[in-house]
């Protein structure tokens, strides 16, 4: 794998999924820049990876504002001259009946989970396009791919990212721009996604099955390395990563 060098921005990456990637980058060489909502946990974790001989900066990011990830971008590139590649793993759940009318939390997570998405691609495509190199990484869920009762808005912004992200790769393969996409469907996997479920029922029964059945979020992690260590020449577009106890 090539991952030696290459500049990487990890939005989500104060926990979860987003902290053990960029921990697992910075191992392999990669140059990494920590951005999150949480400045302060933001910054532990790029001390973290520089106190073991990484090279990491970190970033505060409301990821909800395209001129944050301008920013962002912006400033990756005058820390380390480019960027390789941009993995957007800033997300929530808040699982909840349709019927309750949430539409906050509704509002909340199509504004993370795909607008979010969808501001960060904006942010680093020009500079892509320009470099004729780079790669987009993403997100979804299982929840992307099948639908399931008290997800629906959860859902909804997985569809979208998975669609949005199949669409770059066309775009991208017509326009000989050479941006490669990877879009990740995780099942169960131990972070603190059950936490913004408001919704106690739905909360109590979704950390019951996380309790039997997750995995540590470092096996999500290298298969994000695998993707970003490939030959430019190969895309990995889409991942699946199930717990092997998980049934759907």
């Amino acid at each position: 794998m090539n991952i030696q060098g290459k500049v990487v921005i990890v939005t989500g990456a104060a926990s979860g999924i987003g902290q053990a990637t960029a921990y697992l980058l910075a191992e392999k060489g990669a140059k990494v820049i920590v951005a999150d909502l949480d400045a302060n946990r933001a910054q532990e974790v790029s001390q973290a990876i520089n106190a073991k001989g990484g090279d990491s900066q970190y970033f505060q990011i409301d990821v909800t504002s395209y001129e944050a990830n301008q920013k962002l971008v912006d400033f990756s590139i005058e820390k380390y001259g480019h960027l390789d590649a941009s993995f957007l793993c800033a997300g929530i759940m808040q699982l909840s009946r349709l019927s309750d009318i949430k539409v906050e939390e509704w509002d909340r997570q199509i504004d993370i989970n795909l607008k979010g998405v969808m501001y960060g691609i904006a942010a680093a495509m020009p500079v892509f396009k320009e470099q004729k190199a780079g790669h987009l990484l993403t997100v979804s869920s299982i929840a992307g791919l099948h639908p399931f009762i008290d997800t629906g808005a959860y859902c909804a912004s997985k569809w979208g990212v998975r669609v949005f992200m199949e669409v770059i790769r066309r775009e991208s393969a017509d326009e000989g721009t050479n941006i490669r996409t990877t879009t990740l469907y995780p099942g169960d996997i131990d972070t603190n996604l059950t936490a913004h479920t408001t919704d106690a029922a739905i909360k109590a029964g979704l950390e019951k099955v996380y309790e039997e059945v997750a995995i540590p979020a470092d096996r999500v992690a290298q298969a994000i390395a695998f993707a970003i260590g490939a030959p430019a020449d190969a895309n990995v577009s889409e991942i699946t990563i199930f717990p092997t106890k998980q049934v759907i």
